[in-house]
């Protein structure tokens, strides 16, 4: 939403593809941590690498 608010006054013609990509990527990534966090603390823990 940052990045959609950041740019939605100016001239992205360009780059407009781009910026939909590295949109998208963020996007991706961020749903990733959400979906998978508790996994990895759990992996994490189960290795030795929490307390």
């Amino acid at each position: 939403k940052d990045i959609a608010d950041f740019f939605k006054d100016k001239d992205n013609a360009g780059y407009d593809r781009g910026l939909a990509v590295v949109s998208d990527t963020i996007k991706g990534r961020a749903r990733y941590a959400q979906h998978d966090l508790e996994i990895v603390r759990e992996w994490l823990s189960a290795h030795g690498y929490m307390k």
